[in-house]
Order: structure tokens, then C-alpha cells, then sequence
């Protein structure tokens, strides 16, 4: 194969995307086109309305704005892909199970973990329920936004706001998990170890309890939810040994931070920009 055959089927193996948001400069749209290949970015061309691609100076102006809208809804569109409705689903079996347990039921010797077990899987369903409302919430925006011309400024504002608020929730839900791992594991164990002690009444609902947190652990729900932080830490840094409501006020200030400012467009970035 020559070098010029070469080249020629390297070019053909780059596929050309439109996004699928518009944004809008002083009542002018623009589009954002993107090139890959073999799932690698390798440019970026902002064209107008009229196809045609724009000035440099404008296409970063658009490009800032593009990246911004990723930073804002990248979490939300990983969460979503990752857990679709499982954690919702999950959290309605936990709500339900929560109802007819007390910390009390349990034996001194695990009262400890089963009182951390219950409030962790109690904020579980408390911030599922919060971020169930504004997920919803955030992609009929998105829908709105997809079929506009340009995001507006109160969209930009819903937007920003509403991200912050899922991603503060999904933080502390994920903090909230990961400390109690152990907690959660032993009471499941202590559970099918005292199963032939308890009373028939006693033995009805600790087995059902004894299988949500099997079930749990069967289905990966947690794991997979502790697993979208990294879409939430990225650029942010948290001393993970610092008390839980130190972590919490710490990345929710970082967060905020990071949402409500444009990115800077890196030299790497720059260089993919074909305008």
C-alpha cells in the first residue's frame, strides 16, 4: 500500500458528527460539527447557520460555550446510561423494607451497623428521591434546548443550577455508600447467622430485609452507583479521610465553582479546532 493510499483511507475512517445543541452569540446560531476517529476527537469546525465555518475568534467563544453545556450535563447523561432506572427501582424496595425495621430489632452486639446501615440506606432513598425529580427535570430542558435555536440565558441558569443540585445529592448519596460497605455487609451476615433465633414475626421481616441487602449486593445497584463518581470528581480533589460533612461542604464548594464557570480551552483543545 502506498503512502498516498494510505492517508486517503485514514481520512475516510473520520466521521463527521453534528451536535445535537445549537448556540447562539448577539441572535446568531451556530453549530458545533465534530470529527472522529476510531473513537478519538480529532477536530472540531462551528459553522453558522448557513453551513459555512466561522471565524476563529468566534468558534472559541462557541466551543467554551459547548464545553460548558458538556460539563454541565456529562454526570447526568452517565448516571442515566449507567443505572437507567435501577436505582430508582431499588430505592422504592428499600423505602418499603425501612418501613417495617427499627434499629432496636437488632442485638447489641450489631446495633452499631445496623444503625448505620439504616440511615445509609435511608439517605439512599432520601437523595434518590431528590435526584429522580430533577433528572427528570434537567432532560426535558435538554429536549427544550435540542429543539431550539441556542440555549438561552434562563436555560443556562436552570441548567447550571440544577446540575449542581444532582451533583451534590449523587456525592452524598455516594460518600454515604461507601462508608457503610462494612456496616451494611456484617448486618446481612449477622442476619443468616441469628435467622434460626428469631421469633416467626421476627424471622418474616429480617429474612425480607436479609434479602434486600442480598439483592443489593447481587445486582451491584451500590457499586455501580459509587462507580459514577469519577464524573463527579474529575478536576475536583477531596481529602477522602475528612469526616463526611467535611467531604460534603468541601466538594460542594468545589463543584458549584467548577459548573458555574466556562472551562478554559486547553492548548490540546485549541489545536483540534479547524476554524
Amino acid at each position: 500500500m502506498t503512502e498516498k493510499t494510505y492517508k486517503h483511507l485514514k481520512r475516510r475512517l473520520e466521521i463527521e458528527k453534528t451536535m445535537p445543541y445549537r448556540f447562539s452569540i448577539e441572535g446568531i446560531t451556530y453549530e458545533l460539527i465534530k470529527y472522529e476517529k476510531m473513537g478519538k476527537t480529532t477536530g472540531y469546525v462551528i459553522v453558522n447557520e448557513s453551513g459555512e465555518a466561522v471565524s476563529r475568534e468566534v468558534a472559541q467563544i462557541v466551543l467554551k460555550q459547548a464545553f460548558h453545556l458538556h460539563q454541565l450535563t456529562q454526570y447526568s447523561i452517565h448516571r442515566n446510561k449507567s443505572l437507567g432506572s435501577h436505582d430508582s427501582e431499588i430505592a422504592v424496595r428499600i423505602q418499603s423494607e425501612l418501613a417495617t425495621i427499627r434499629p432496636e430489632e437488632f442485638s447489641y452486639s450489631i446495633q452499631e451497623d445496623a444503625v448505620s446501615t439504616l440511615a445509609a440506606l435511608q439517605i439512599f432513598v432520601e437523595k434518590q428521591l431528590c435526584l429522580d425529580v430533577h433528572l427528570k427535570d434537567f432532560f426535558l430542558i435538554l429536549d427544550k434546548v435540542t429543539d431550539q435555536k441556542g440555549v438561552s440565558e434562563s436555560d443556562w441558569n436552570y441548567l447550571t443550577d440544577t446540575a449542581i443540585t444532582i451533583g451534590q445529592a449523587a456525592y452524598e448519596q455516594i460518600q454515604t455508600l461507601i462508608d457503610s460497605q462494612e456496616s451494611i455487609a456484617e448486618v446481612r451476615g449477622w442476619i443468616s447467622r441469628k435467622m434460626k433465633q428469631f421469633t416467626k414475626t421476627e424471622a418474616k421481616y429480617m429474612s425480607r430485609f436479609s434479602m434486600l441487602l442480598s439483592e443489593l449486593n447481587a445486582k451491584f445497584v451500590f457499586t455501580k452507583v459509587i462507580a459514577t463518581a469519577d464524573y463527579l470528581t474529575k478536576d475536583i480533589t477531596v481529602d477522602e479521610t475528612l469526616p463526611i460533612k467535611e467531604r460534603l461542604v468541601d466538594f460542594n464548594k468545589q463543584y458549584r465553582k467548577k459548573l458555574e464557570n466556562e472551562p478554559t480551552l486547553t492548548k490540546e483543545t485549541l489545536a483540534l479546532l479547524r476554524n
